[in-house]
This record gives C-alpha cells, structure tokens and sequence, in this order.
C-alpha cells in the first residue's frame, strides 16, 4: 500500500505523522465499518501485533453497532486528520432556509420517532455542526418556569377520578399556543420540589375558561413544580432551537450562532451503543462524534488498556461514554452540548479488591445533563467505581453538579470548575453520595469557582464516609 506520509514537527523533530504500515488497513465514509472489522480480522497478523485502521476524511453515518471483541484487540481506529472524520448516529439531511428558518423534511420512515419523546424521557436528537438542538420552549435560556399556589388549578385527581392536570396559562404569550395539532410537552420537574425526576406530560388543550390542561402520565403537576413547554412552533425564536411538526413531517429550526453556511445536519435516531469494546488494548482516536440518543456512544465492557483519545462528543441525547473494564484512559477529549452526561467512569470491585485503574485525563466537559439532569448526571459521574481517577480536566456551564463520585477510593484532582449549579440546590459542583457505600475518596488540588445558586462546591451527602 502505497501513502504519501504527512510530515509534522514534534519537539523539534520531524516525524511522519501518516505512516501506513503494510499490515495496516483503510476505511472510506460510506464503508460498512462491521465489515471493515471483519476483513481485518481474517488478514491481520497471526502474532497478535497492533494494526491500525485509518479513517479517511468525511462523514460516517449507521445506527448498527460496531462490537470489537477479543479477537480485535490491539487495534487502534484513527482518523488520518484528527478531527475531520465525524461518526452520526442515524441520518445526514439538507434543509432549505426562508428568511432565518430552516427546514428539514423529515423522511418518512423516521416521523415516528419525531413525533413524541422515547420512553426512556428523552427528546429525539438533531445536531447542527455537532451542536445539539433545543426544542423550541418557553420559557427560553436555561431557566424553569416555576409553578405557584395561584397559578396552579388541580393536579390529576378531581374527587378522586383521574384527569387531566390543569394550570392558569403561565403567561399572556402562551395564549398564542396553537395545541390542536401539535405535538407539545411539559418537561420538567413535575412532582413538587423533587429535583431528580424529570418526566414528560402532552399539553393537551386549554379549555374552556382558558386553562391549560396537561395530560396525565407519571407523577403530578403540583404548585412547586417546575417545567419548560417546549416542541411549540409559537416558541420557535431562538438561534439553536427546533420543532417538529407531525403534521407537515417537517423540523423547523434556527440555526446557532456562529453557524456554517453549510452546516453538517444529521438527525440522531440510534439508540444502542455505536462502538462496543470488549477486546484488550483497543484505541479509538481523532474522531468526533454527534447526533445520537439512547445508551452511550461508545461503552466500554470486559476489557483491558482501552484509550479514546483526542476524540468530540457532541450534540447527543446519550451519555458519550460508559467506561468499565480494567486500565481504560479518556485523554484530550471534548465533550459538549450532551442532554445526559460525558462520562460514566465505572470499574473495579472494592469487596475483591480489584481496582479499575480507569482514569479521565485533560478532558473538557460544557453543557453536559442539560436535560436529563439528577443526583447521577454530570459532565463525569465516577459510578460505583473503585479506584477510578479524574484529573486535569476542565469542567463549566452547568444546570447542576458537574461531577458525582459514588464507590471507594475514587480520586479528583487539579480540575477546574465554574458555572456549576446553576439551576439547581441540593447539589455541589463536586456531588459525592448517592447510595450507602461511598467511603474513602480523595478531592484534592481542584481549584471551584463559581457555584452559584442554593449549593456548596463540594457537597457530601447520603453517609458518604471517610473522604479526604
């Protein structure tokens, strides 16, 4: 195989930066990357030597998984020029722009989807250059509209028989919310001052004295609840919101600020890991990542040295990663605008003994658990772990706690983080407890700045126990 090397200055020395070797292979967008997998695997050395397949430059779009196993292991997947290779989970679209709004005419074996938000309470994905599209809601930004005694009217129980919950309008403008056709929602924290539970409710009309009924569903609009309505066309006003309307099959939206003239759109329909790691000595580097929902874009299982490295998540309804296995490494990657979190940093058995040696290294995480948000949602949440490691990494712009750390002998130091909490209390920008077993974990050399909002920078809680 024969492969012009790129030259690049390193510390003063020349290297080729695109050296091929002759047992390494190449993948093309448009490639069925399981199949990619499988050649390598009947051509590969014998000897169990690495082999690195090369990503050319462009878009690769699937909703399969690619599960790379034990007989994959010491490959490493890199993209030929960092950052020019993007994996979507689902669909690439065009649009067509009149006056500011764009349209996306939504195929028709998607609508479905696009119509109302997945059981697991979250809103189907589409991403403009890798950023994440709101839907269209009032009230804007990142504040709730906050319910009251005088604008509420009932819950979901009128004389004991279940109906729909029903609320003043929560403002003069919400009068001009055409529901009849549309497929509009209540989001939010509907159960009183419960700020762990985010759920769904259909707006489903305002009735004849002008209130607005909510349908019912789990749990109940109180007079503390707190909701954005979103996915309304009358609400469509800001730059980096959508909506979709079910009745023309078409998604309207504003692109964000600082957007391309010809921005890649990618519609996010997969909900199943994209990479499955389950080989030794895997790697996974240079590519970014958008457009997907569901469980985790790459999850590590039963493996050991896996490293991504210098890898995007962006623009995703999912967590980025769920790192297990033994001696995994995240390292320079970029994570933002993600409705759930970055990372779930797990691994290790406390009872056994077995540390995880699983770490999180020079890492930056902005806008993560934007929607999904609870005690176990953050830019890294260090889940059950035992001995896990997070460290130099950058963290800001957050509704709530950028980091949670449940299990034993987990460690965080020189991190940076502002801009935590800002929505919520019963939080910290550092959030450790959860569940009983927390013991021993280390917080160290981190420098917190601002942490606005009913919260602390650290915050122990549920008998969190024997922390340094």
């Amino acid at each position: 195989m024969k492969i012009n090397n790129e030259l690049s200055l390193v510390c003063g020395i020349v290297i080729a930066a695109n050296a091929v070797a002759a047992s390494d292979f190449i993948a093309k967008p448009g490639d069925d990357l399981v199949a990619v997998r499988d050649r390598v695997r009947a051509e590969r050395p014998k000897d169990g030597s690495s082999v690195t397949v090369w990503m050319e430059d462009g878009v690769y779009a699937f909703t399969n998984c690619l599960a790379l196993g034990p007989e994959d292991a010491n490959t490493i997947w890199r993209a030929r020029h960092p950052g020019k290779v993007t994996v979507v989970g689902g669909s690439v679209v065009q649009a067509k722009n009149a006056n500011g709004v764009w349209a996306v005419e939504v195929p028709e074996g998607l609508r479905e989807r696009f119509a109302k938000p997945l059981p697991g309470g979250e809103f189907p994905v589409f991403s403009v250059d890798g950023r994440y599209m709101m839907p269209a809601r009032w009230p804007n930004g990142g504040k709730f509209h906050f319910m009251n005694k005088e604008r509420f009217v009932h819950g979901d129980k009128v004389n004991g028989v279940a109906t729909n919950s029903v609320i003043h309008p929560p403002t003069d403008r919400s009068r001009t919310w055409n529901l009849k056709d549309a497929n509009a929602y209540a989001y939010g924290f509907i159960f009183g001052n419960c700020v762990y539970a985010c759920t769904w409710k259909k707006l489903v009309r305002f009735d004849e004295h002008g209130d607005l009924e909510i349908g019912r569903g789990w749990g109940s609009v109180g007079d503390e609840s707190r909701m954005w309505f979103v996915n309304i066309m009358e609400e469509l006003d800001a730059p980096g919101e959508c909506c979709y309307d079910a009745k023309t099959g078409k998604l309207l939206f504003i692109p964000p600020e600082g957007c391309a003239e010809n921005p890649l759109l990618a519609l996010g329909v997969a909900t199943n890991n994209l990479v499955r790691i389950d080989g030794n000595g895997i790697a996974i580097e240079g590519i970014r990542f958008t457009a997907k929902g569901g469980k985790p874009v790459i999850a590590v299982g039963e493996a050991a040295r896996t490293r991504i490295e210098g890898c995007r998540f962006s623009g995703l309804a999912a967590h980025g990663i769920h790192a297990g296995g033994r001696g995994t490494r995240i390292r320079r990657c970029d994570f933002e605008d993600i409705t759930v979190s970055g990372v779930w940093l797990t691994g290790g058995d406390f009872k056994t003994a077995e540390p995880a040696d699983n770490a999180v290294e020079d890492c930056t995480f902005v806008r993560c658990a934007t929607m999904k948000t609870s005690w176990a949602t953050g830019g890294v949440c260090v889940k059950d772990g035992y001995r896990c490691r997070v460290s130099h990494c950058l963290f800001h712009d957050f509704t709530e706690q950028a980091l949670v750390v449940t299990g034993v002998g987990n460690v965080v130091e020189y991190c940076r983080i502002y801009d935590a909490t800002t929505e919520f209390g019963d939080c910290g920008a550092i959030y450790c407890g959860g569940m009983g077993y927390n013991y021993g974990n280390i917080f160290r050399f981190n420098d917190i700045g601002s942490a606005p909002g009913e919260c602390n920078a650290l915050y122990i809680d549920d008998c969190s126990s024997g922390n340094e």
